[in-house]
């Protein structure tokens, strides 16, 4: 039941690490005009490079593979979108309601990741 546990919520956890991570991909224009910074290629640059890392992500956590090192850099991801995303929207308070949401959303995942990370075997 363990092993069945374990297999399961890996990859409950992992998926939507994966569609979410495709899905930026996929809007990443909508995603650079709603940032405020329409012309920047450097924004779409950094929407890619955080997609690419989510998506990466959760198939080694869903593979069993490098899933430590991968859980502890997406906690790492996470935090950063805290700091700089969300965090700053607290301040207009148009966005405020959504920036705490999501705040706490990538606050509940970043200790979950912590969490997969501390829990899982170092591997050889």
């Amino acid at each position: 039941m363990d092993f069945l546990a374990q297999q399961s919520g890996r990859i409950i956890f992992a998926s939507p690490f994966i569609l979410f991570g495709s899905l930026q991909l996929i809007m990443c224009n909508f995603l650079n005009t709603i940032t405020g910074s329409q012309t920047s290629s450097s924004a779409i640059l950094w929407i890619v490079l955080a997609s690419a890392a989510m998506i990466a992500s959760g198939i080694a956590i869903a593979l069993n593979k490098m899933h430590r090192n991968m859980a502890l850099g997406l906690a790492l991801l996470l935090l950063l979108f805290i700091a700089l995303i969300h965090a700053p929207m607290l301040g207009n308070e148009s966005t405020k309601g959504i920036a705490l949401t999501n705040l706490l959303l990538d606050m509940i995942l970043a200790g979950a990741s912590l969490m997969f990370a501390g829990l899982a075997k170092p591997q050889s």
